[in-house]
């Protein structure tokens, strides 16, 4: 069966109910007839005419979060096209590498294309004037069965991003078992926290504009102490990562009471520890929550639970445990040699089933990150191999350990850092190694960067840095080192350089 229009639900509400709120960013407000409006538009322009994009040209949203981003994201999926959030804030030169990555043919951008971009002479770009966008487009395209549905870009281990290609039937699945799990209704007014770069952002958009609901973007000011906001907006959902309650906590924005508004809250990104749990039950009492795990390669959440009395915990730490595999999916815990390991015995998670990516836009990743194994149960089967440490217990039940190798989480984002030390030794010329740090509630708040004494200038080092990564990215410190310390078997000792600063941490506070 070929996969129907993600936009279907969100046209078919706008005509039923045409001048409902849909759509909240500061004090601009969008009905729905105003958000299919400008959505169809950018659909017919995507598919007009001769120069129309062909099924599988992909369309690049360049935008912050403002009517012409999600515009964009729904007018892609009326047209069938697939769309690839990218980075505003990146430099110039990033944008452009991602670009010709991505091998974008059209470009929804909310600013004048800059020269530094280098932008293709073939590429589309959305005209700034509305006045040139044509009529809208009138019903969603029909869709091949093979139809991909967005490419989301992580963090890569050689410098390089990762273009994660996720088709319309992975997406279905997971919205489809995400409302048997996760119910909106015509009267919520659900949260819009995470950039369109974050594929949690798939959560809040479509589910949102399928129920009828209207979606809330959450200020940049006021993303990790969002209480005012929550408050004042009346919201009734909300989704981010648990990193912003001990922010929240420490600015007293979770009083008793402060939240009553919620109802249904999904954390996820990271660990979810106890203590932010307790904390947000105590501003929001009435709001159910719901702890969610999934790679963007298994397309945005693939397994959770609702965090119950009394919460089941990892045992031996204070993290909520992420719970089972959503409806269809497979969870296991393989060795190094991808062997399938018994329950209670820890290993590399892999997820098999309908929510897994067709793979990165570079073959051979694909090959091995994306491998067939001969399951027990299921005999030869398709798995993702996520890099996460965790188990299985025997009732099915999962638990997350952290992470087998160097990729970190910075406040819900996905980071290599290989990535980051790829450009550090690139702008210093020598050896560095970045470690994420300090670690509050389960995820990285910055980045501090050891490098290899040398000739290199710290001011040049950093500019460097903010041409070629995106500011989250970029070191807070680089601190020169004359060698960095290895483990027995010559490999970096990343704990010990995370000893050094916890140790210069307590120095200070004593």
């Amino acid at each position: 069966m070929a996969p129907g229009s993600l936009a279907a639900a969100f046209v078919d509400r706008a005509r039923a109910a045409p001048d409902r709120l849909a759509l909240v960013i500061g004090d601009e407000r969008w009905s729905y007839r105003g958000l299919l409006g400008a959505a169809g538009r950018v659909a017919a322009w995507l598919l007009d005419g001769p120069a129309g994009l062909p099924a599988d040209g992909r369309v690049g949203i360049l935008a912050r979060r403002t009517l012409r981003a999600y515009a964009g994201v729904l007018g892609a999926a009326m047209a069938g096209r697939p769309f690839v959030p990218l980075d505003p804030d990146a430099p110039p030169a990033r944008i452009a590498e991602l670009v010709r990555l991505a091998r974008l043919r059209a470009l929804v951008t909310d600013r004048p294309p800059e020269a530094a971009w280098s932008l293709p002479g073939s590429l589309r770009v959305l005209p700034l004037d509305e006045a040139e966008w044509p009529a809208p487009l009138p019903e969603p395209a029909p869709l091949a069965a093979e139809a991909v549905a967005y490419v989301m870009f992580t963090s890569g281990t050689t410098g390089v991003p990762k273009a994660v290609v996720v088709p319309v039937t992975a997406v279905e699945h997971f919205l489809l078992r995400e409302r048997e799990r996760f119910p909106l209704r015509e009267d919520d007014r659900v949260s819009q926290f995470y950039d369109l770069t974050f594929d949690p952002s798939m959560f809040d958009l479509f589910p949102a504009l399928a129920a009828g609901a209207s979606l809330h973007v959450v200020p940049a000011a006021q993303r990790m102490a969002p209480g005012r906001f929550i408050v004042a907006e009346r919201l009734t959902v909300w989704s981010s990562v648990p990193s912003i309650v001990p922010f929240m906590r420490r600015t007293g924005q979770l009083g008793p009471g402060a939240l009553a508004t919620l109802r249904l809250t999904m954390f996820c990104g990271e660990a979810l520890p106890l203590a932010a749990v307790e904390a947000w039950r105590v501003a929001a009492p009435a709001a159910r929550i719901d702890n969610q795990y999934g790679p963007t390669e298994a397309t945005v959440i693939a397994a959770a639970q609702w965090v119950d009395d009394p919460p089941r915990l990892t045992p031996g730490r204070p993290m909520i445990s992420i719970g089972r595999p959503l409806p269809g999916l497979t969870f296991a815990a393989v060795d190094e040699e991808l062997r399938f390991l018994p329950p209670g015995e820890a290993g590399e998670l892999a997820i098999s089933g309908p929510q897994l990516a067709l793979g990165y836009d570079d073959p051979a990743l694909t090959a091995r990150r994306f491998p067939t194994l001969d399951h027990p149960a299921l005999g030869p089967t398709r798995f993702y191999l996520t890099g996460d440490l965790g188990y299985l217990e025997p009732d099915g039940q999962l638990h997350l350990l952290g992470r087998i190798d160097n990729q970190v989480k910075l406040l819900g984002r996905r980071v290599e850092l290989e990535e980051i030390e790829a450009h550090l030794r690139a702008v210093t010329g020598g050896e560095g190694a970045a470690v994420a740090w300090p670690v509050e509630g389960g995820s990285a708040s910055g980045v501090v960067a050891f490098v290899v004494d040398g000739p290199w200038d710290e001011a040049a080092a950093f500019a460097a840095l903010g041409e070629r990564l995106p500011p989250f990215l970029v070191p807070r410190r680089l601190v020169r080192v004359a060698a960095l310390p290895v483990t027995a078997n010559g490999k970096l000792d990343r704990h010990a350089l995370r000893r050094r600063l916890d140790e210069e941490q307590a120095a200070r506070g004593s």
